[in-house]
C-alpha cells in the first residue's frame, strides 16, 4: 500500500520544506498518488486545510497604515517579551 511509513516520511519532509504546497504538487514532487498524498496528510500526519487566504494585490493607504500599525505592536510586545513568538 502506498500509506507505508517511507511513504509517510516523504511526505512529511516535503510539507517540512513548503507547507504551502497543495497536494497535487505534494503528489508530483514525491511520486505518489494525490489520493495517496491526501490520505497520508488527513489520517498519518493529521493536517488539514484551516482557509486559503487571499491577500489584496494593491493596499488603501487606510490598509497600509492599519498594517504597519499592527506591525510595530507585534514588534513592541516582542521586545517586551522576547518568548512573545515561541509557542
Amino acid at each position: 500500500m502506498s500509506t507505508n511509513d517511507q511513504n509517510v516520511e516523504v511526505v512529511r519532509i516535503v510539507m517540512i520544506k513548503d507547507r504551502h504546497l497543495s497536494v497535487r504538487i505534494n503528489a508530483e514532487e514525491t511520486g505518489l498518488d494525490k489520493n495517496a498524498v491526501h490520505r497520508i496528510l488527513t489520517d498519518h500526519l493529521h493536517m488539514q486545510k484551516i482557509c486559503a487566504k487571499l491577500v489584496p494585490k494593491y493596499l488603501s493607504v487606510e490598509q497600509k497604515v492599519n498594517r504597519f500599525e499592527i506591525c510595530q505592536d507585534l514588534l513592541g510586545g516582542l521586545e517586551i517579551e522576547p518568548q512573545f513568538w515561541i509557542m
